[in-house]
Order: C-alpha cells, then structure tokens, then sequence
C-alpha cells in the first residue's frame, strides 16, 4: 500500500500524509481548506515511521505541523 505526501501552499510548516490517491476522499475538509496543497513524494506505507504509520492507519490521514518548511516521513 502507498502513501503520498502533501505539503501546503500557503504555509510551508504543515504537511499531511494520507494514502495515494485518497486525498479528497479522506482528509476532511476543514484539513483540505488549509491549502492550496502541492505533492512532495510518495511511498511505501511499510517505511513511514512507526507513528505516522499508526495514525494513518487509525485517521486515515495525518496532519503534521512542523518548524521547518521539511517533513521526512520515513525511517
């Protein structure tokens, strides 16, 4: 299974991880409105680290706010 990784236009800090291709389907809209959202990479879901791992399994999507403008999501 493969994830993809999205990372807001309009403010560089905040990033969500949710399963390719779901993104409309599994983010609230609430979570989409902090947009506009521009792809950064995709993977496999089996080397996210272990708790984007979890809660992309329990949310269905994960919303990371972080002090620099990089997310790596994987171990």
């Amino acid at each position: 299974m493969r994830y993809q990784l999205i990372r807001s236009h309009g403010d560089v800090h905040i990033f969500v991880i949710c399963y390719a291709d779901r993104f409309y389907e599994d983010v609230p809209k609430a979570v989409r409105d902090l947009g506009p959202w521009r792809g950064q990479s995709r993977g496999e879901v089996d080397r996210l680290k272990p708790e984007f791992r979890l809660a992309l399994a329990r949310d269905l999507y994960v919303l990371v706010r972080t002090d620099d403008a990089v997310l790596i999501p994987e171990t």
